[in-house]
């Protein structure tokens, strides 16, 4: 049984939109989508972290006023959080405000991260391809860059704010994982956390 509450996180052209489609196709979740600044006329770095902030600071009110629908949502504060802390070494206090007022809910609300990964040189790959975003597409070029923002995730996300995410890696012998893999995993996660639960409730 997957979480009702399911945030996607990953890097770019990884499979993000591709996965939340699939599980409102599969399991009836509503979605909510990614902001993107690249539709607006905002040049300004500066700006666009604010505007990103602020679009899922409004997303995230939405998200977590969900009672009893499904529903996913592609990026969050989150990745706020691990695009400063990869690109400038450092999470803003605000914006580190924000994520911790978020995640304490995203707890109480038993939902769950859903982190999209794979090795460098297929990161590379699918976004030399895909990506529009010049300033994304020069960061990713970066090896401290993808190491910065893969850490948010698996250390930095644990440690100070108390998610442990599900990482995935989506790439299999340079090809994406089948989709249906990727649910098993989603569908394993929860079964496992359950059983880790009830065990810890007999102690």
């Amino acid at each position: 049984m997957m979480s009702n509450k399911i945030i996607i996180e990953g890097f770019w052209n990884l499979g993000k939109t591709t996965l939340i489609n699939k599980l409102h196709e599969s399991y009836g979740y509503q979605i909510i989508n990614e902001p993107d600044h690249l539709l607006l006329d905002i040049l300004d770095q500066d700006r666009v972290d604010i505007w990103y902030q602020n679009e899922y600071s409004l997303i995230a009110n939405i998200f977590l006023s969900s009672v009893k629908e499904k529903i996913v949502c592609e990026r969050s504060l989150l990745d706020s959080g691990a695009f400063m802390y990869a690109r400038d070494g450092v999470i803003p206090l605000p914006l580190k405000n924000k994520i911790f007022t978020f995640t304490n809910e995203l707890i109480k609300n038993n939902g769950l991260v859903v982190f999209l990964f794979s090795s460098r040189d297929f990161i590379l790959k699918q976004n030399s391809i895909n990506n529009k975003n010049n300033v994304v597409v020069t960061l990713l070029k970066s090896e401290r860059f993808i190491n910065l923002y893969d850490d948010f995730f698996r250390k930095i996300l644990p440690k100070e704010f108390k998610i442990i995410p599900l990482c995935i890696d989506v790439s299999n012998n340079n090809n994406f994982l089948p989709i249906n893999e990727i649910f098993r995993k989603i569908e394993l996660h929860k079964k496992h956390e359950t059983i880790h639960l009830i065990g810890e409730s007999h102690v």
